[in-house]
């Protein structure tokens, strides 16, 4: 059976990361800005691993500009770092692994009635539910 990087599993070895690093518990504004950091920076990795340099992110209107495709290995270890740095701020907030299964069903309810944008990303319809958290956000 394949361990999916999505699971509990992952959640926890991260969480006991962030604790034996003195990580956990911390929401003040250097807490925080790492966090902010630490995604920004490995979401700069990754798009740069698969061929895309980011520029203009300060002004709001962000450009991709080609740049070299890495190896598929390079791309994995840059996704999976991405992962593990957004995964540190879910924790980092107490937010529970299972407010992904929550946005995961919201999403798969955009199918239905969603529309296709001209990058091919879907687009919710505007009667679309919100995420709904409360049962799980305290």
């Amino acid at each position: 059976m394949i361990n999916q990087i999505g699971s509990i599993g992952h959640y926890v070895k991260v969480r006991d990361f962030m604790n034996q690093a003195g990580q956990i518990g911390q929401l003040d504004r250097k807490a925080r800005r790492l966090r902010a950091t630490l995604i920004l920076e490995e979401a700069m990795e990754a798009c740069a691993a698969m061929g895309f340099r980011v520029k203009g992110i300060c002004t709001g209107s962000v450009e991709l500009r080609d740049c070299k495709l890495d190896s598929l290995a390079d791309v994995a270890k840059e996704l999976c770092d991405l992962h593990v740095v957004t995964t540190g701020a879910m924790v980092s907030f107490g937010i529970p692994w299972e407010c992904l299964d929550v946005v995961d069903d919201n999403n798969l309810l955009k199918i239905k009635n969603g529309t296709i944008r001209g990058d091919g990303k879907l687009l919710k319809a505007r009667d679309h539910p919100p995420v709904d958290f409360s049962s799980l956000l305290i």
